[in-house]
């Protein structure tokens, strides 16, 4: 026979978000150190939560001008390559 698939139960979360469209409901608090976070959609739209860890408390309106910026990777190639 084939093996069978093992089902691991969900770890406990420390912090819980819902993901709106428009809007992200996070908790008045959130514990320090290394935590599970539970993020479910609960929009009509898809979305993702990005965390990131910087070196020191950053201002609202800057991480909402971070979060403004476009998307970036690899630019159109304008020209062909020569060998």
């Amino acid at each position: 026979g084939g093996a069978k698939a093992v089902t691991a139960p969900d770890p406990s979360a420390d912090v819980t978000v819902e993901l709106r469209d428009l809007a992200v409901d996070l908790p008045d608090q959130i514990p320090a150190g290394r935590t599970v976070w539970h993020a479910t959609n609960v929009g009509h739209q898809p979305h993702f939560l990005t965390l990131v860890k910087t070196a020191e408390l950053l201002p609202v309106a800057q991480v909402q001008a971070l979060a403004g910026l476009p998307e970036v990777g690899t630019p159109a190639a304008t020209k062909a390559f020569e060998n």
